[in-house]
């Protein structure tokens, strides 16, 4: 069941474009994959560091390219 959720192509899409799109809910859903399951992949693409650590995810270069996701809209 987790290989058909982990490799299902519309999730990979939507984690991709996402980082540009600004999409708060699939940065909290790829930390939710990345903490249950430890899984170290391209998958998230922009939202998570490739390989992952959190000290990566706190990384200025890489908040930088997760800005978008980390805005509020009022």
């Amino acid at each position: 069941m987790l290989n058909h959720v982990l490799e299902a192509p519309r999730l990979c899409e939507w984690f991709e474009g996402d980082a540009d799109a600004g999409n708060p809910d699939a940065l909290l859903l790829a930390l939710r994959i990345q903490e249950k399951v430890s899984v170290d992949s391209e998958m998230f693409g922009k939202i998570l560091p490739h390989p992952f650590s959190p000290s990566r995810l706190f990384a200025s270069d890489h908040l930088s390219s997760i800005i978008n996701c980390l805005k509020v809209t009022l």
